[in-house]
């Protein structure tokens, strides 16, 4: 029982990928959206990011309840 293990290695990996994809939108969207666009792509991001998240944690659940 000791040696079963969580794969917290691909929920960061994963992090990090969509942390890199948000940044690249900003990125992008910055001088095409103007102020009031890039606030509104601001906070659809934030969302998305929680969204990420939460699927890491229960991902981690989901491991964590096999073992």
């Amino acid at each position: 029982m000791e040696d079963l293990t969580v794969n917290q290695l691909q929920a960061e990996f994963e992090a990090q990928q969509f942390q890199q994809s948000q940044a690249n939108i900003m990125d992008t969207m910055r001088g095409a959206a103007g102020g009031s666009g890039i606030a509104a792509l601001a906070q659809s991001l934030s969302q998305q990011g929680q969204l990420a998240s939460q699927k890491a944690a229960a991902s981690i659940g989901a491991q964590e309840s096999r073992n």
